[in-house]
């Protein structure tokens, strides 16, 4: 099972806990085409009432490659990408963006001060698989 898969099973159990109900991937209209059809979007975890509903990205800061610093612009385009969606979502009382690396969340919040919608909370809940696995 790849990283992003293992991280968004931990933010399940996890916020499943904490708000005491199941999540599941869910398909969710966030708009309407010009010829009338509905726009759907694959949400990561959604309450079964549709009033939860969260995104998990589980990138890192930096290029492990290039050993850039930052995030590349897709990465951020992605995060931004994922606060539109959730915010589409009309039947939502909660939306998360849950980002999984604690430099990438700093950064992300800092970057984008007062230009995302004030209805989505970006969270950060730290995965780390090794430490799991060991307790």
């Amino acid at each position: 099972m790849n990283h992003g898969l293992r991280a968004e099973g931990y933010v399940k159990k996890k916020l499943e806990r904490q708000h005491n109900t199941t999540l599941e991937k869910k398909k969710l209209k966030i708009g309407k085409k010009s010829n009338g059809k509905p726009i759907l979007h694959e949400f990561d975890l959604v309450s079964s009432d549709v009033k939860l509903v969260i995104e998990v990205k589980s990138y890192k800061l930096g290029n492990e490659t290039t050993k850039k610093a930052g995030y590349s612009t897709t990465r951020k385009s992605r995060l931004i990408s994922a606060c539109f969606y959730l915010s589409k979502v009309k039947k939502a009382t909660t939306r998360f963006l849950v980002l999984t690396n604690k430099e990438l969340h700093s950064q992300f919040i800092k970057d984008m001060d007062g230009l995302l919608d004030a209805k989505i909370e970006i969270i950060c809940l730290p995965f780390d698989p090794e430490r799991i696995k060991r307790g």
